[in-house]
């Protein structure tokens, strides 16, 4: 950048060991000079709180903040003790008078320090200084995007057990961040979201490049992950985007891994539809950094289609379909048409698990796409979460609550993304896994006399208008406060109507925004410590353990 110096004054005005402050181009700056006699100028606003570093004590090179005790190098910035370092102005001496270039440094440097010390106030749990470097950023002109994928990459590195929420929350946000600093009114959450996730947890070991999964399409990728062996998988898949393996064909692989089991409550498969969403915004090179978190992720989850409640769906459907090639006829899809009210009833209400699985059965044997039929389990999953009985949230002995119940529409969304973009007869399990979470939270429905009555289209069409925009800021300014619960509202709002949008002039096209509202309006419990304290004194006390209505 070209300097543009100003004035300053007599260079023998500023004694070695003091400070003075001084108004340049409206720029507030602390001026001093080392015991050495070097001058300096820095931003006297400190990066902390804002208080001006001119009050603080110079002792040799090091400027402290009489606030706080943040300490500076006065020679670059550089924060020595607290958290980010302070605008650093260079200074020269001409003919016995001092000069400060006020020049904007090279945004492309600006965004690389804010960038280092943002993913470090990630590590430590500092979201002020997080959210400050981030602006920044914005400032310098970073984009939205690009930013939350620094979290996201963040989040892949060291989330103790894979991805986590910040990935899906960062997707939903970026449908409402307007462009420059203002964006970070929206992409706080995400970053709040990975510093609560994330705290001094340190960053996976690296692996090695590995070859196998180029050669055959993704299956020693499919049997890593199904073997549990994560630093393998994570090897195949750096392998796979260092040989320049596309985007596309990597996340085919990952939904064909997904596929094999109900994974972690659904996450995996929602985590792979919204970072696809994330990543559709920024260069194709970005999904090398996210996609590890996911594979860490799947590797780790529970394999919920192996426990007992889950059991007699996967056998059944085991068991009428029989071979990749009876797969294969399921998914063909010749455009017929199946009865959609029969099979959205026997989600929501077959008696027995094997009855559910018939109708998928019977519904993908008619001829329709598994597009098609995935509508009908979001209409099933949503109308389960208006049937939710609040009183199960209230109740501190049993485990279900409000998320438990928007997981099964959120997860049949994710399903309905996975038939669009993943074209092998796979998909069909993705299937079986919607039928299997939406029936089997059964226990959750309140009685019939006790069911709330659905938002109103009027409601509806208000929340729908200007694409959702304002429901969305509803969501993400909600009364819900803990982060995990505010990106369930995100997440559950933007399937809502996305998944109105999906079913047209399906005459329940309605239900999952209705769902959603339901949930933006509820007041979950949110399962204080009190409440927690008293189920660990009892588990280990008496050995009573939370009741389970769907597991």
């Amino acid at each position: 950048m070209e300097p543009r110096w100003h004035a300053l004054g007599a260079a023998d005005e500023l004694a070695p060991g003091t400070l003075r402050t001084t108004k340049v181009d409206g720029r507030a700056l602390v001026l001093g000079r080392t015991d050495d006699g070097e001058a300096f100028a820095l931003d006297n606003r400190c990066p902390h709180e804002g208080y001006p570093l001119s009050t603080g004590e110079l002792k040799g090179e090091r400027l402290t903040c009489s606030w706080h005790n943040w300490k500076f190098d006065v020679r670059d910035g550089r924060c020595l003790v607290g958290g980010e370092g302070v605008r650093h102005y260079p200074v020269r001496e001409i003919g016995g008078a001092l000069e400060v270039d006020l020049a904007d440094p090279d945004p492309a440097a600006t965004i690389a320090t804010a960038r280092t010390s943002l993913i470090g106030a990630l590590e430590t749990g500092d979201v002020g200084r997080a959210l400050r470097d981030a602006v920044r950023m914005l400032g310098a002109g970073a984009t939205p995007a690009d930013l939350l994928v620094d979290v996201c990459a963040d989040d892949a590195r060291r989330a103790e057990y894979g991805t986590t929420h910040a990935l899906a929350a960062a997707a939903d946000v970026l449908r409402i961040a307007e462009d420059g600093p203002g964006a970070i009114r929206a992409l706080a959450h995400p970053i709040e979201l990975a510093a609560e996730e994330n705290l001094r947890l340190p960053p996976r070991a690296e692996v090695d490049p590995l070859g196998d999964a180029v050669h055959d399409d993704g299956a020693s990728l499919v049997a890593a992950i199904e073997e549990e062996d994560e630093a393998r998988a994570r090897g195949l898949l750096a392998g796979a985007f260092a040989a320049g393996v596309d985007r596309t064909t990597v996340e085919r692989w990952i939904h064909r891994a997904l596929s094999r089991h109900f994974t972690g409550f659904g996450h995996e498969l929602i985590y792979l539809t919204k970072g696809r969403e994330l990543l559709d915004h920024v260069e194709p090179a970005r999904a090398a950094e996210v996609w590890p978190g996911l594979l860490v992720s799947a590797v780790m989850a529970t394999r919920e289609d192996t426990l007992p409640y889950m059991r007699g769906y996967f056998s059944r459907f085991a068991e009428a379909v029989g071979t990749e090639e009876g797969l294969g006829r399921l998914a063909g899809g010749s455009g017929a048409h199946h009865d959609r009210a029969a099979l959205r009833a026997a989600v929501l209400d077959a008696p027995r698990p094997a009855a559910a699985v018939d109708a998928l059965l019977d519904a993908l044997a008619a001829g329709s796409a598994p597009s098609e039929v995935a509508k009908d389990l979001v209409v099933g999953a949503a109308l389960r979460l208006l049937r939710f009985d609040e009183a199960h949230d209230r109740d501190p002995d049993v485990a279900e609550g409000w998320l438990w119940a928007t997981h099964r529409l959120t997860f049949a969304a994710a399903v309905r993304h996975a038939t669009l973009g993943y074209a092998e007869p796979d998909v069909v399990r993705f299937l079986l896994q919607s039928v299997a979470f939406t029936h089997s939270g059964r226990a959750m429905d309140a009685p019939h006399e006790r069911r709330d009555a659905p938002p109103s289209a009027a409601e509806v069409e208000a929340a729908a208008a200007d694409g959702g925009e304002a429901v969305l800021r509803r969501a993400l300014e909600s009364t819900f406060v803990r982060p995990i619960f505010v990106a369930h509202a995100l997440k559950t709002t933007v399937v809502g109507l996305e998944e109105r949008d999906a079913l047209a002039d399906d005459p329940e096209r309605d239900v999952p925004l209705q769902a959603a509202l339901r949930f933006l309006a509820a007041r979950p419990a949110e399962r204080t410590v009190p409440a927690q304290a008293e189920r660990s004194r009892r588990f280990v006390v008496e050995g009573v353990i939370p009741k389970k209505l769907t597991q």
